[in-house]
């Protein structure tokens, strides 16, 4: 069941917004209509090791023919305890069910981290419901040249305080959705998102290389500019939906994050 806490005595979930954090960050000017109210100038820098880390990545992609840097510009805590940061979008096709999808995306994968609790702990599918990813724990048995593992040990959503079913949202320029933390990514990688997602906030067309129909993905980056907000005290159980009711469930996760959003905005 979603929840979406009112901030205790059910005062304004902080200041007025500025364009701006204390750092001097400002999101793309595309998305400012949509942020009206969010409380940049009381934000927090935080999680210095992961962005030190995502820009690592950065550095040895960009000496790459066909790279895929993170262009993560920093974490922030605002109000409320809400994740935020800016960085590309990348498509995540693990959960998909149709066979173009899974063989045109390279690393895609039958399984997500966020399952329903059926016998077949079937997996939330990412072209009906629109999900983000987070880095995994950096696990020191994953290092390999060239590979997006460090072996730092550091967790993530352990500190951040994120469980699979916080309910967030992505703005791409002037487009918002609701979305659901449903699956895990390479530790030094940041920006990913479902399907879903992209068909959502992206130009018409994306993710889809030719012809939508024929579900042919185009395994490849919105570069950068993308916005993320995640509600660690939120919550959404996939059970109360079930498998077959992804279509609900994918509706429920929009509309409950929307409201959280909301609060943010101090409305």
């Amino acid at each position: 069941m979603a929840t979406a806490p009112t901030p205790a005595g059910g005062a304004s979930p902080g200041p007025a917004a500025t364009v701006s954090t204390p750092d001097g960050y400002a999101p793309p000017a595309p998305s400012r209509g949509l942020l009206t109210g969010v409380p940049f100038g009381a934000a927090e820098r935080v999680g210095k090791n992961y962005s030190d880390r995502f820009d690592r990545w950065d550095a040895k992609e960009k000496k790459k023919k066909f790279s895929d840097p993170n262009m993560c510009r920093g974490l922030y805590r605002l109000s409320g305890g809400v994740l935020f940061w800016e960085s590309k979008m990348a498509v995540d096709a693990d959960g998909a069910t149709t066979k173009s999808v899974l063989e045109s995306s390279s690393g895609s994968q039958v399984s997500t981290s966020y399952c329903f609790n059926d016998p077949k702990k079937t997996p939330v599918n990412a072209e009906i419901v629109p999900y983000f990813v987070v880095p995994t724990f950096d696990d020191p048995k994953r290092v390999k040249p060239g590979k997006p593992w460090e072996g730092s040990r550091d967790s993530f959503i352990d500190d951040f305080k994120l469980r699979h079913g916080n309910l967030g949202v992505v703005i791409f320029a002037d487009k918002i959705t609701g979305a659901i933390f449903a699956d895990e990514g390479p530790a030094m990688k940041i920006g990913e998102a479902s399907i879903r997602v992209h068909e959502l906030i992206r130009k018409p067309g994306s993710p889809w290389k030719g012809d939508p129909k024929k579900k042919i993905l185009l395994d490849a980056s919105e570069e950068k500019g993308v916005l993320y907000f995640v509600f660690p005290d939120t919550m959404l159980d996939i059970d109360t939906f079930g498998p077959a009711k992804q279509a609900e469930l994918a509706a429920a996760i929009h509309k409950a994050a929307m409201e959280r959003f909301a609060q943010l905005k101090g409305a």
